[in-house]
C-alpha cells in the first residue's frame, strides 16, 4: 500500500504540473471573454445579473492559488459560458490552451487509472480518495 500512495502521488505532481500549464492561458481567456461581456452588457444583448456571476466566478478563478479550489472555480466559469444567458460570449480555445487542457486531462487519466489498482482501492478504504474530474472546455 506503501509503494501504490507514492506512485499516486508522483501521478499527482504530474497533474499538478500539468494545471499549472494551463492557469495563465485560461485566465488570458477569461479576460478576453469578460471584456465581450462587457460589450454585451453595454449594448444590453447579455443580462447584467449573468454578467455578474461570470465576472465573480472569473475572478474566484483568477484569485485563487490552490490548484484543486482553482480547477473548480474554472469549472464554474465554463459551466455559466455554457448557459444560454451567455448568448456566445465564448472564444474559441488556442490551439496552446487546448493541448494544455489534454495534457491535463491525460494526466487525469493516469491518476484514475492508477486509482483502480489493488493498492490505490485498499488506500481508498483509508483516505476516501475522490476520483479526478477533467476539464472541458465550452465552445462557442
Amino acid at each position: 500500500a506503501l509503494g501504490s500512495y507514492s506512485q499516486l502521488e508522483a501521478i499527482r505532481r504530474e497533474g499538478i504540473e500539468a494545471w499549472a500549464e494551463c492557469r495563465e492561458p485560461l485566465a488570458a481567456r477569461y479576460r478576453q471573454i469578460e471584456q465581450t461581456v462587457a460589450r454585451k452588457v453595454d449594448d444590453e444583448e447579455i443580462a447584467i445579473a449573468w454578467a455578474e456571476k461570470f465576472r465573480l466566478a472569473a475572478d474566484r478563478f483568477r484569485t485563487t492559488a490552490q490548484p484543486k479550489e482553482q480547477l473548480a472555480a474554472a469549472r464554474n466559469v465554463e459551466e455559466l459560458l455554457a448557459e444560454p444567458a451567455a448568448e456566445s460570449s465564448t472564444l474559441a480555445a488556442d490551439a496552446a490552451l487546448q493541448k494544455a487542457i489534454d495534457e491535463y486531462n491525460a494526466a487525469l487519466a493516469d491518476e484514475t487509472q492508477k486509482l483502480n489498482t489493488l493498492g490505490c482501492r485498499l488506500l481508498d478504504i483509508f483516505l476516501e480518495l475522490p476520483p479526478p474530474q477533467p476539464l472541458e472546455l465550452t465552445e462557442p
